[in-house]
């Protein structure tokens, strides 16, 4: 089929166990990095 077009979207929501803040706010910039890096080394976009 000439002309096809596939766009997959993937929404991810990431949350602790009973929404509780365990990430303080140092480990959150390292983690937020951290997963951003692998978005960008898969070619996606964040």
């Amino acid at each position: 089929m000439a002309g096809s077009f596939i766009n997959l979207n993937y929404h991810f929501i990431f949350s602790t166990k009973n929404r509780q803040p365990f990430i303080d706010i140092q480990c959150e910039e390292r983690l937020y990095e951290y997963i951003g890096g692998i978005i960008r080394n898969e070619n996606s976009v964040l």
